[in-house]
């Protein structure tokens, strides 16, 4: 009976060391793990442009086609266009009243490379410009709501496809990371898109806001606002990439067929504090499904106050340490999240997506006098 009971005792002893042994490997797998999977994404600089220009410039789009820059003097709303060393090839002013003119506040413009030319966008036309820079076309609507740049536009035209291949619908709204709606209740707007659609010559509303089909939003506490959007267009494939400033999700819609939800994509952020003002602000697409989030940690009001103590310029949203960037991939084989992985270029300012998974940033200025350049890196993501 003794070693009977031994027996059951040396059973149990060894069983729970097992257990033991267990909860105390498991950690460091998951460990190894993730770093295994961080190893099979890298991050490195592999370019770097600088225009010299004696004001300040905003990168608005790439053509790819011909390897050239399009961009925007703040001051005098010039347009610039910059080879892929940083040369102004041309500068060119269309603001006025003339027949090759606009009066309008601009809020996006971009190369149109599928048809040549330009397209300049505002909230109440769109125009096409040929490669010289005169009217091919111009559309005139009347958005529901209103948008001025006092810095010129800010965004490249969002567009896409319809199913004839030829024809294109483009967003008057809806540009990424920016609050179209600011003040607007969410039950006052039924729909997140407003497109115009230059052969029927109208606008259309798209997206139900309160969809299912939507990326789960949540909202901090007491905020009744829209949501913000962040997004990628693939006017390759018809795709939009969706997500909002607060929200882990993606969602993947079909542009050509009323934006049909194709998928949804889970993605999870090391710290994300509403408190904090936490909040997603750049989506990139990469090759080999993979998808890029760039989100903002936000920093506690003590922390903030500290920092503000050594340094009163200090603004957390400048800071580059404060944002993360989550690299997955659509099966999930990958996912990992890594610290910002440009440490001297402004995540705030203008982020250009460029072919071969690479993304053009403008680099930090730390000098006293106004610099009359700008420059900036150009980084590449490779998966193993």
């Amino acid at each position: 009976m003794f070693f009977c009971d031994l027996l059951k005792v040396c059973k149990i002893v060894f069983n729970l060391f097992i257990v033991f042994l267990l909860l105390f490997l498991c950690p460091s797998c998951d460990k190894r793990s993730n770093k295994e999977e961080s190893n099979l994404v890298t991050i490195e600089k592999v370019d770097s442009i600088r225009v010299d220009w004696e004001t300040k410039i905003t990168i608005l789009d790439f053509d790819q086609n011909k390897s050239r820059y399009l961009a925007v003097d703040q001051v005098t709303k010039e347009f610039l266009i910059i080879d892929n060393t940083g040369k102004v090839l041309e500068s060119i002013q269309r603001f006025g009243d003339g027949p090759n003119e606009y009066n309008s506040s601009l809020i996006a413009a971009s190369f149109f490379e599928e048809k040549g030319g330009y397209l300049l966008l505002s909230s109440r036309d769109l125009i096409w410009y040929s490669d010289v820079w005169e009217v091919n076309d111009r559309f005139r609507f009347v958005s529901e709501w209103y948008a001025v740049f006092y810095t010129g536009p800010r965004y490249a035209v969002p567009y896409y496809y319809q199913k004839n291949g030829s024809d294109i619908f483009v967003f008057t709204n809806f540009f990424s990371g920016f609050n179209s709606n600011a003040g607007i209740k969410d039950t006052n707007i039924d729909f997140l898109v407003e497109q115009f659609n230059p052969v029927a010559d109208r606008l259309e509303k798209v997206i139900l806001f309160k969809s299912a089909d939507i990326p789960r939003i949540d909202l901090p506490k007491g905020n009744s606002s829209m949501p913000v959007q962040v997004y990628h267009l693939d006017k390759e494939k018809n795709l939009m990439y969706l997500t909002f400033q607060h929200s882990n999700e993606i969602g993947v819609y079909d542009l050509r067929e009323n934006f049909e939800l194709k998928y949804n994509v889970n993605f999870n952020h090391d710290v994300f504090n509403q408190s904090n003002n936490s909040k997603n602000v750049g989506l990139f697409r990469f090759d080999q499904g993979l998808t890029g989030i760039l989100y903002f940690k936000g920093l506690n009001e003590s922390s903030e106050v500290a920092k503000k103590s050594v340094d009163p310029n200090y603004v957390p949203f400048f800071d580059p340490k404060l944002y993360g960037l989550i690299l997955i991939k659509d099966d999930k084989s990958i996912e990992v999240e890594v610290p910002f992985p440009f440490p001297d270029c402004e995540p705030n300012s203008e982020i250009v997506q460029l072919p071969g998974n690479r993304i053009l940033m403008r680099d930090i200025y730390n000098g006293d006098v106004e610099p009359e350049f700008s420059s900036y890196s150009i980084f590449e993501v490779s998966v193993q």
